[in-house]
């Protein structure tokens, strides 16, 4: 058995916690879209200006000031809409 840096055995190792966001992300799917059919071709992506940077947000996923509301404009959930031109 292991030890840490204090000579205490080592407990098993426990899955990080799983806050509500990302459980939410896993039960839309969320996950690598194509080109045609990705976050950043959705009508609900927002993308917001804040100190310089450029944050987009998901109005599905709903919006908050943390980067767990953060998405990657490549991927995709099972709620994707087309934008309206």
């Amino acid at each position: 058995m292991s030890t840490d840096l204090f000579g205490d055995p080592l407990t098993e190792d426990k899955p990080a916690p799983v806050g509500p966001i990302q459980k939410l992300k896993a039960h839309l799917k969320y996950r690598e879209g194509t080109k045609t059919k990705c976050c950043g071709t959705c009508s609900q992506h927002r993308a917001f200006d804040y100190h310089e940077k450029i944050y987009h947000k998901c109005m599905q996923i709903g919006f908050s000031h943390s980067e767990a509301t953060d998405i990657r404009l490549k991927n995709v959930c099972d709620r994707w809409e087309a934008r309206s031109k």
